[in-house]
């Protein structure tokens, strides 16, 4: 090519290994060569989704620890007394798991539980109900804040299968999860993030198109999405649900964005990829589905250690289900966020 300015450039023109860019910018000179494009378009084109963090800037282990408001401290073990749902603690004798409180009417036993310690699953103490979960946070031995962010998708592998989740929270040295639970035991081989774009989330509401007198007539198990007049289908590639969170805009008695009735008077949620619920029903009544409180006023999250890894993937085509899961008022202006990472 003769020096000439590339918007002159007929729109075919090939580059050689003997032509030279110039860019001006400010005054100064840019030189780029053929080899520069060639390999800073290999750079892009090559670049991994997953970026691994080097051996040594993580624990392998999990802390028994948890993420609420915006801070981290530790989990007590089990006492007598009472607690609140949303509150943990472990057994005497570690077994895995951390255990939510799901269900409170009143105290504890007077003293510790058989501990029914498989994912999932409840343990009955006193008045108040348990549910065994994994592990939601890693401690980290460098300041990794300057690459990870909130939003940021992680995966964290052991014994070479992948489990997916969402940076909740950050700090110097520590990281909350959303997402797959971590098992202590369950050692972190690898660990990786990648970009926000692999982040997708995708709103739900359920009573948009349909009257809302229909949602308070409606009962538990029964599909939300189901009754408006489309589905709703995945058409991304292989991914991950690593949570999702819901809100009435409408509370029970009949008032707009405002607590002025018992928001247990508002019905649970859960989702459903596949057919599959993606946070265990704890119970037959549908306790603490995920959600762990009815959502209503505000957003509600479901319980960041409460995915189920059997239900959590989704893949191209695949429905995607709201599930009415405890009907005790009206769901009238219901809205759903489902947040799901790609593989």
């Amino acid at each position: 090519m003769t020096d000439e300015r590339i918007s002159e450039l007929p729109e075919a023109t090939s580059l050689t290994e003997d032509d030279l860019f110039v860019i001006v910018a400010g005054g100064i000179n840019k030189r780029i060569t053929e080899g520069n494009v060639v390999s800073a378009l290999q750079d892009a084109f090559n670049a991994p989704r997953w970026i691994d963090f080097p051996d040594g800037s993580f624990d392998s282990t999990p802390p028994t620890e948890k993420y609420s408001a915006g801070g981290f401290t530790s989990i007590q073990d089990w006492s007598s007394g009472s607690y609140s749902v949303g509150d943990y603690a472990t057994p005497s004798s570690a077994d895995g798991f951390i255990y939510e409180c799901v269900e409170q009417t009143g105290n504890t036993g007077p003293s510790e539980p058989t501990w029914n310690n498989s994912l999932g699953a409840l343990t009955s103490d006193g008045s108040v109900k348990w549910c065994a979960r994994g592990y939601h946070v890693i401690a980290t031995n460098d300041d990794l804040t300057d690459i990870l962010a909130v939003g940021y998708p992680l995966r964290y592998t052991n014994n070479s299968v992948h489990r997916y989740g969402m940076v909740l929270g950050i700090t110097s040295d520590r990281i909350a999860v959303m997402g797959a639970p971590l098992i202590e035991g369950d050692t972190i081989d690898a660990l990786a993030y990648g970009s926000p774009e692999m982040v997708v989330q995708l709103p739900l509401c359920p009573t948009t198109g349909a009257p809302d007198w229909v949602y308070g007539s409606l009962s538990a198990g029964t599909d939300l999405l189901a009754q408006l007049p489309q589905y709703i289908c995945w058409t991304l590639g292989r991914a991950y649900c690593v949570g999702f969170r819901a809100k009435h805009k409408i509370n029970h008695d009949g008032s707009e964005d405002t607590n002025t009735d018992d928001p247990t008077d508002q019905p649970m949620v859960n989702l459903a990829v596949a057919g599959s619920e993606v946070s265990p029903t704890v119970d037959t009544a549908a306790i603490s589905p995920g959600t762990g409180v009815h959502p209503y006023v505000t957003w509600q999250d479901n319980s960041p250690v409460a995915i189920d890894v059997s239900a959590y993937q989704i893949d191209r085509g695949d429905d995607i289900t709201l599930l009415l899961t405890q009907q005790t008022g009206t769901a009238a202006g219901l809205s759903a966020m489902a947040v799901f990472v790609l593989e």
